[in-house]
């Protein structure tokens, strides 16, 4: 049995087959093939449902995905890339080409992946440093070479190795980093729209790929065309708009905020938004968050402030303004090596009140289990929507004090002093009333790694709450431990903490469903102020 999954099944509906499959063993009642779980796990990916995938592909037995079914560990290790689990990956990656041996479409496209995870790891520790001569320039060149390989191993036919080989090798260029393939740009980008003009079928990829060919020979108002075009066709996923909104803003340093991004970047994001209710957002957009430039990404359509609940409501663009500041107080908690471990937030001493709060001292509010099994020295916090005097993200060593904690299987959390402190934040108003079941809940964090995500939309809603704990269906991925958790009107919440796509409900622990566990934050500030 093969079920349609791709096109046929909205988000809620795949997390249901994934919960029967964990659960039961079976999708739609019938013992499931390799096939059918192949299927769920490409209809996951396309809704960026990346940790249940991974769940899907730990159902089937390993062996496998490396004998004759390569496509379900090819699809595994995408997801592991999108989650931040880099060695799961390569080690995935490198057990299917050596099973694959150097032949084959499945090949060209393991090493295409292993490619991309190179590519993502430059990426991410330049997002971090802003230097390229700190963030390995060898993983820009590796990238590089593995797309080429598999350029060439396509007899030049395969268009998404293509551009990624012309946009790394600009990048290369404007990060000044020496490599040892050498490209002719002009050449490749009109092999690459040769290809594509003679192809009647439209797709997403193609458009979108013929819109970067173009961005990278200069025609602007040719890249603007198909990017547009890409919108309308029948192909478009959520997965395929994000990774096209994450080419533009990561390799190519495009922002919405000035040109060419305004024209290339807002019709992606606005499409992003009314697919999944999810914004991705680069950390100039959240260092800027000016109410204009937000209602031009959005539209001028009048909108009163409400939750993104329902494909025909949207939320204003002075209550996403909200947001945005939301988004300024929280950070991404990494190893010093630069490697993430979650996320954090910062409360003032008065909020938190554990001190005298004469200074009204920030500090980092995160799950234990981000950094609590560690030495804290070994950590430290980036704001990415704060700029320090260099115009780098403002980094700031954790600690050396701990003000309070509990451990993971209580309430999961850290309060943790910094040993700088950031300038020109506001402080979040804490909710002094829970929203009701039903109701949007928001979460801002660091779930790919890289830049803010936000979480306006699709299927936000409060599904249970029962003691220090809320259930929910706020967007979450590896990552996003330790995130800020808002109500409608931005107010915190709680934390995230944890989550799945079968755990036991609140109300009644022997029933299941697929949801994200927070702590609620008067559950923490009691038991901090009674610890401290």
């Amino acid at each position: 049995m093969t079920i349609p999954i791709a096109t046929n099944w909205s988000p809620p509906q795949l997390a249901g087959f994934v919960q029967e499959l964990v659960t039961s063993r079976t999708i739609q009642n019938q013992l499931p093939t390799i096939e059918s779980i192949t299927s769920l796990a490409s209809g996951l990916n396309n809704y960026r449902m990346f940790r249940e995938l991974v769940d899907v592909a730990k159902s089937a037995p390993y062996q496998e995905f490396r004998e004759g079914h390569p496509q379900l560990g090819l699809l595994q290790a995408q997801a592991w890339i999108e989650l931040g689990h880099f060695s799961g990956a390569r080690s995935l990656l490198e057990g299917l080409l050596v099973s694959l041996q150097d032949q084959g479409p499945e090949w060209m496209e393991a090493t295409g992946l292993m490619a991309r995870l190179r590519k993502q790891m430059y990426l991410d520790l330049y997002q971090q440093t802003r230097s390229p001569d700190q963030c390995y320039p060898e993983h820009l060149g590796d990238a590089l070479n593995g797309y080429w390989a598999a350029y060439q191993g396509s007899n030049q036919q395969s268009i998404w190795h293509a551009i990624n080989v012309v946009s790394l090798t600009a990048l290369a260029g404007r990060h000044q980093v020496t490599t040892e393939c050498q490209v002719d740009i002009g050449r490749v980008t009109q092999g690459i729209l040769d290809i594509i003009g003679s192809n009647e079928t439209g797709s997403f990829w193609n458009d979108a790929t013929a819109g970067e060919a173009y961005l990278a020979r200069g025609e602007l108002e040719d890249a603007e065309r198909y990017y547009l075009r890409a919108l309308f066709t029948n192909d478009i996923t959520p997965f395929a708009l994000a990774g096209a909104i994450r080419q533009l803003m990561e390799v190519w340093g495009l922002t919405p905020l000035a040109p060419p991004g305004d024209r290339l970047l807002r019709p992606l994001q606005r499409k992003l938004v009314e697919m999944s209710g999810k914004l991705y957002l680069a950390p100039q957009f959240v260092q800027s968050a000016m109410g204009e430039d937000l209602a031009t990404v959005f539209g001028q359509r009048p909108m009163s402030p409400g939750v993104f609940s329902e494909p025909d409501d949207f939320m204003s663009p002075a209550t996403l303004l909200i947001g945005l500041k939301c988004c300024r107080s929280v950070a991404r908690v990494e190893k010093n090596n630069g490697e993430a471990a979650g996320t954090g937030f910062v409360l003032p001493e008065s909020a938190l009140m554990v001190g005298g709060g004469a200074n009204d001292q920030f500090f980092l509010v995160t799950n234990y289990h981000v950094v609590g099994h560690h030495d804290i020295s070994q950590f430290r916090a980036t704001f990415y929507g704060l700029r320090d005097s260099e115009d780098r993200p403002f980094t700031t060593a954790l600690g050396p004090t701990i003000v309070a904690s509990s451990p993971p299987d209580q309430l999961d959390y850290m309060i943790i002093g910094l040993a700088q402190q950031p300038q020109g934040l506001q402080t979040y108003n804490i909710a002094k009333t829970l929203p009701k079941i039903g109701d949007g809940i928001f979460s801002a964090g660091h779930p790919l790694g890289a830049s803010i995500m936000l979480s306006i939309g699709g299927d936000n809603r409060l599904l249970d709450c029962k003691g220090d704990k809320t259930h929910s269906c706020t967007g979450s991925l590896d990552g996003s431990s330790g995130s800020p958790l808002f109500d409608n009107n931005f107010q915190l919440v709680g934390v995230m903490h944890a989550g799945g796509s079968s755990i036991p409900t609140l109300s009644d622990p022997r029933e299941r469903h697929a949801a994200n566990e927070g702590i609620l934050i008067q559950s923490i500030l009691t038991d901090a102020r009674h610890s401290h």
